[in-house]
């Protein structure tokens, strides 16, 4: 192999054609690292090597993690797609658990430094409290909380000595080609914005360039070690949340108040995810030297509306 490309890191990216993934994958490339992604489906790309696996059988083509200095794992089933039945929920919980179990089987054949995991701010259950949360608070009670922890649970057991260990617990991602902010676009344009309940549940928030931005950091600070939060420093409410939405309609949004009852009667169990949210400290990244470039709610909507206009 080429020296001079493998001294540019080669990173093998579980995940990497999701919502998440594409961005992390965009903003690496562009930094000069040799990209590898982990697909249910081959995909021919010149700047990108694609290798075969299925986490719900363990299957993967070992040959991916030949010559890879670092793994980011970023797979898992959207947890709002899809209303939580019995089997949605179980697909869920698999789509995270049998990955990073399958990853962590191979990691110890390579000479892997590093294996950077996401997580969720689930972790801590999906409640509204006065509780300000951070990385060492106890784990919740709820089928999210389940989850995170069985998520969490192969990177943390990993005895190997040599590979470092991050752990990132991601609150609601905001960005343009996913999440939530493609959801609430078309009800913006149409001329409304959405109060979920009660609107004072807090709304745990992060820029999609903030978060991969902390990924990458993850990969080059060896000083990175264990679970981070991935949260905005702004502690925000539904009700700010969605007037700040408003603001990018210019006011023209018609503020609607959907009772809780009503998202219970449409969404199930999951209408816990927007009806419920506590505050969730970065402080720990904050400290380790990160930056966030989107502090606050309306400088983060400025970009993506700007971004999208």
């Amino acid at each position: 192999m080429n020296n001079k490309l493998y001294n540019r890191k080669n990173i093998l990216i579980a995940g990497g054609t999701g919502f998440i993934g594409r961005e992390l994958t965009k903003m690496l490339l562009k930094k000069g690292y040799n990209i590898s992604i982990l697909s249910r489906r081959l995909i021919k790309d010149s700047n990108i090597k694609y290798f075969h696996w299925n986490p719900s059988q363990q299957i993967v083509d070992v040959s991916a993690f030949e010559e890879i200095d670092y793994i980011i794992n970023l797979s898992g089933e959207n947890i709002g797609n899809k209303r939580w039945t019995k089997r949605q929920k179980e697909r869920i919980k698999r789509s995270r658990t049998d990955s990073i179990k399958l990853l962590t089987k191979h990691i110890d054949k390579y000479n892997i430094k590093a294996i950077i995991s996401a997580s969720a701010i689930g972790y801590y259950g999906t409640k509204t409290t006065p509780i300000l949360f951070t990385e060492e608070s106890e784990p919740g009670d709820d089928f999210l909380a389940d989850v995170c922890k069985q998520w969490e649970e192969p990177v943390n057991n990993l005895n190997i000595k040599d590979i470092r260990r991050v752990i990132i617990r991601t609150g609601v991602v905001l960005g343009n080609s996913g999440g939530t902010i493609e959801k609430l676009k078309p009800m913006l344009r149409s001329g409304f914005a959405a109060i979920m309940g009660s609107g004072l549940q807090y709304v745990p928030w992060i820029h999609i360039t903030d978060l991969c931005n902390i990924y990458i950091k993850a990969l080059e600070d060896d000083n990175m070690k264990g679970i981070y939060n991935a949260t905005a420093p702004e502690h925000i409410t539904n009700i700010s949340f969605t007037k700040a939405l408003q603001k990018q309609n210019r006011g023209r949004s018609i503020v609607l108040k959907i009772p809780g009852f009503v998202l219970r009667i449409l969404l199930g169990r999951m209408s816990d995810i927007v009806l419920k949210g506590s505050r969730v400290s970065s402080d720990k990244i904050i400290n380790s030297g990160y930056s966030f470039i989107y502090n606050d709610i309306n400088s983060a909507l400025n970009n993506l509306f700007q971004d999208n206009s």
